[in-house]
Formats: C-alpha cells, structure tokens, sequence
C-alpha cells in the first residue's frame, strides 16, 4: 500500500493547522482526517514500533476509525468497527503500531478516492523525526501564528461546545476552561515553534505564517 502520499499540517495548537487543512481538502485528490492524535495520545514515540498481535492492531485500527468517524472525544465507540477493521487488516499479522496507522491513512483516503491523505493534528510538531522515518515521502506544513493571537483564541477554546462544535463533552468544556493560562500556554507555543524551526532546512517542511496566509494567499502558491 504505497500509493497514498501524506501531508501533515503540525504547529502549536490555535496556529490555523484546521483550517489550512480545510483549504488543501477542497482539491479533489487530497482527502482530509479529523485530528488523530495518534502520537502522543494513542502511541508515544517508546512504543510506536511495537510488534501488535492481531486482536491489539483490530483494537487500534478500530479505535482510528472511531475517531475519524465521531471525533476524538467518542474514539470509545469502537466496536462498531471491529468488522471493518479486521477487513482492512486481512492476514497481516505481527504488526508495528505506526504500520497499523498508516494501513488506517492510506485505506480510508482510498475509499475516499483520493491519491493524498492530509492529517493535521497540531501535536505532531513534537514528532517529526518519527514521521520522517515513518513516512520518507510525506510533506510536512509547519504553521506558524502570532503568539498574541494564540493566547487569546486558548483562553476561549472552551466556548467551542457552545458555538456549534456539540461533541465535544461539559468535562472537556471544563478541563479547557480550567487549564488555560498564559504562561504555559505561551511556552507551548515557544516549544512548538521552534521544533519547527530546527526542521526548516529540510526541504520536505514548508513553513507558512498564519497571518500572510490570510492577507496573501498567493504568496504561498506555487
């Protein structure tokens, strides 16, 4: 299965990795996932080549399919896919972690009839060298936003829930609104950017400012 190409739009979160990722959905080769939260959440970079048994790659590969269906807060829902994902899994067997991830990006962006599977979750920032191994051809967009406007779209990322995102669960609503502040959200903006920066050499990373992106949407076009 090596068809599919990736693209993963990472950065510190608030950044606009959602909604470049909208952007690159519109073209009709490139298929757009729910933040997956695959690395860091699901997997960390310790145990992301871990040999799975079968029943544990089903577990994972249906839990994928949970979140992309229902969003990250109803991955649980998960055994309504359990059929489809010994399907997509048909007699591998003895797999790593990421190789489960990636039978799930380039299955799906397939069904989707799409050449390119777009994953945007903002956390990835802090796995890139993992992805580069993982992915040796995938392109890597790096988001960058004024930290200013970061801060202030954290402190009122708790309202999402009351402004038409209804998934998304009142302890989720409260862990948002009580963890905000912005001295730790500042440095976790730091932190993010400048993984990012250290990548800029390598050419399979594109940094683009959220700001200029807006103004200028040409200046990124090529």
């Amino acid at each position: 299965m090596n068809s599919i190409e990736q693209i993963f739009v990472v950065g510190s979160g608030r950044s606009g990795t959602t909604m470049l990722s909208r952007i690159l959905n519109i073209h009709n080769q490139i298929f757009t996932f729910h933040e997956m939260h695959f690395l860091g959440l699901m997997y960390s970079s310790n145990n992301l080549n871990t040999l799975l048994k079968k029943k544990d790659s089903v577990n994972l590969l249906s839990e994928l399919l949970a979140i992309q269906e229902n969003g990250i807060f109803l991955k649980k829902r998960k055994s309504q896919f359990k059929n489809k994902s010994e399907k997509y899994l048909g007699n591998f067997d003895n797999l790593k972690a990421v190789e489960v991830y990636k039978i799930f990006l380039e299955t799906v962006t397939k069904e989707k009839g799409c050449t390119i599977s777009c994953e945007h979750t903002p956390r990835n920032i802090f796995y890139l060298p993992e992805l580069f191994l993982a992915f040796p051809n995938a392109k890597f967009i790096h988001m960058v936003r004024d930290s200013r406007d970061v801060l202030l779209s954290q402190k009122k990322k708790w309202k999402r829930r009351f402004l038409g995102v209804s998934k998304i669960p009142l302890l989720e609503v409260l862990r948002s609104y009580l963890n905000y502040h912005p001295i730790t959200s500042s440095k976790f903006w730091q932190s993010a950017v400048l993984h990012g920066h250290k990548m800029e050499d390598n050419d399979r990373v594109k940094s683009v400012k959220f700001e200029q992106l807006l103004h200028n949407p040409r200046y990124y076009h090529s």
